[in-house]
């Protein structure tokens, strides 16, 4: 039996308009294992050539052809080897012509962009090829998206030099009820917290502004204290994981399939919601209100997902620079740790930036009053705060260390007195460099609400953000100097990575070049 790529280029300018319909439509048909990578790639090279003469009188497709024959391809390209071949400035440049040239033919035109779309979401440089001069598909896409009446808004998330969901019309306010539906309700994934197609939706959700018309539906008053713990608010439809992906509490509110007896548990409730998010976007709404949402805490869901994704690729208190952290990443995503948590890092700062109640309630989260801060560095705990702040001194996760450094700056209020009191300046001393704050803030004022002191009335180090409890002296054994010294070491050598502490500045560098040590 002849394959599908044989099959095709046996058709001529001559074949029927059925002939040509029913191979086209067995592409469409054929199963992803029928077709090895190269017949796939032919196949792209043969439809895509086809396409471009299609208007010609000599060309083996028409445009009568074209709709099914974009169906096709978008098929094919569903696979990374044919979005591959796609992703070139010639193919895309194609299909952008295809999009503008069959305008006529609605079906046909929309396929071309869903090919494009397709590719851009599979292949991360056709990204950067589609904006390119060769390509010039920004300009497309701004004739597609701001055609009208899309406005410059203000976005209260967006944050200093950030221009995502900048212009933006209320025509399309409409998208974002099935896009938290979904973000909240889909089930948790295995191995990675974090998947697809939940990954898709969060990446959707940091374009969208939160203007003062979609506040109240991005971040309603959830049903408890602003100030409650994670742990605490069980009835806000988002269920926590643990770092083996088990739900830590409730399954969250109840669902009509679960009424009518037409599914259960989450799986029914992720069908349910993308379900409601078709039916909410047949009809646009002049003024989408907070009912479309039912009790969905989106902070809550998404500080639970990022302190589940973090405890499980970083476990404990593991030095985040880990070699195994990186292979483990390798082996359960298809791409790295800053590609997969920065989206999600962005989304919370974003809600802390727009809104002061959720900035309020991440804080006490992270931060809460009662931390404890006897004992070991900050740095060096177990929970998502001391994993934030050795993030701030990774060198294998730049993008992630400068989300993460944000989002902690925007939960102090975007004030550097406040961040450094919480967590020590030696802590964040490389981040506020980086922010242009070259000097140690100054410290903070009795008036100014940010912890000197540990509620037994212990102070606070400033450096070190822990409490700098009086201790006797006593003599060290030479091995407890050891020790020591080689923590100090780590200590100014993570700082000189961070670009806090120039390497002509570092003392133990200094010394060891002096001779005076080791």
């Amino acid at each position: 039996m002849a394959g599908v790529l044989q099959t095709y280029t046996s058709l001529s300018s001559a074949s029927s308009t059925s002939e040509k319909s029913r191979v086209l439509q067995s592409i469409v048909d054929a199963s992803p294992l029928s077709i090895n990578d190269n017949e796939r790639k032919e196949l792209v090279v043969s439809l895509l050539n086809d396409l471009n003469l299609c208007k010609s009188s000599d060309g083996r497709l028409s445009t009568k052809d074209a709709a099914l024959a974009l169906t096709a391809l978008k098929t094919l390209g569903k696979h990374p080897s044919a979005a591959a071949v796609m992703a070139s400035a010639k193919n895309m440049s194609t299909l952008s012509s295809l999009a503008r040239t069959l305008k006529d033919d609605f079906d046909a035109s929309c396929e071309a962009l869903r090919c494009i779309a397709n590719t851009m979401l599979l292949i991360e440089s056709a990204r950067g090829t589609w904006i390119s001069d060769s390509v010039k598909g920004g300009e497309d896409t701004v004739q597609l998206l701001h055609l009208v009446d899309c406005d410059r808004v203000t976005d209260f998330g967006a944050g200093e030099g950030k221009v995502l969901g900048e212009y933006w019309s209320d025509r399309l306010d409409g998208i974002l009820p099935p896009l938290l539906r979904a973000f909240n309700t889909l089930p948790p994934t295995f191995p990675s917290p974090l998947a697809p197609p939940l990954t898709h939706i969060i990446h959707s959700l940091i374009s969208i502004p939160i203007t003062s018309n979609l506040r109240p539906i991005w971040l309603p008053s959830p049903p408890s204290s602003p100030r409650s713990s994670p742990r605490s608010a069980s009835n806000t439809g988002s269920p926590v994981l643990s770092s083996d992906n088990r739900p830590l509490h409730g399954d969250g509110p109840s669902s009509p399939e679960k009424e009518k007896g037409g599914g259960s548990g989450a799986i029914g409730r992720a069908l349910h919601a993308l379900s409601a998010g078709r039916r909410s976007l047949s009809s646009r709404p002049t003024s989408p209100s907070s009912s479309a949402i039912t009790s969905y805490d989106t902070l809550l869901r998404a500080y639970d997902l990022m302190e589940v994704s973090f405890s499980h690729f970083f476990p404990g208190n593991t030095d985040v620079d880990d070699k195994t952290i990186r292979q483990r990443a390798q082996e359960e995503t298809d791409g790295t740790l800053d590609e997969l948590f920065c989206p999600l890092v962005m989304l919370i700062t974003k809600a802390c930036i727009a809104d002061q109640n959720a900035r309020m309630r991440v804080k006490d989260w992270i931060l809460p009053a009662n931390l404890d801060r006897s004992g070991s560095a900050l740095e060096s705990r177990p929970d998502l705060l001391g994993r934030c702040l050795r993030l701030l001194a990774s060198v294998y996760h730049p993008r992630l260390k400068d989300a993460t450094g944000e989002m902690l700056f925007a939960i102090c209020n975007s004030d550097a007195t406040t961040l450094a009191s919480q967590v020590g300046y030696g802590n964040v001393a490389g981040f506020l460099f980086n922010k242009g704050i070259m000097n140690a803030p100054p410290a903070a004022a009795p008036g100014d609400n940010v912890p000197t002191e540990t509620p037994s009335g212990v102070p606070i180090n400033p450096i070190t953000g822990v409490a700098q409890e009086d201790r006797p002296m006593v003599e060290m054994t030479e091995e407890e100097k050891e020790q020591e010294a080689e923590r100090l070491f780590v200590l100014f050598d993570r700082l000189e990575r961070s670009g806090a502490l120039p390497p002509n500045q570092n003392p133990i560098r200094r010394a060891v070049q002096s001779g005076h040590f080791g």
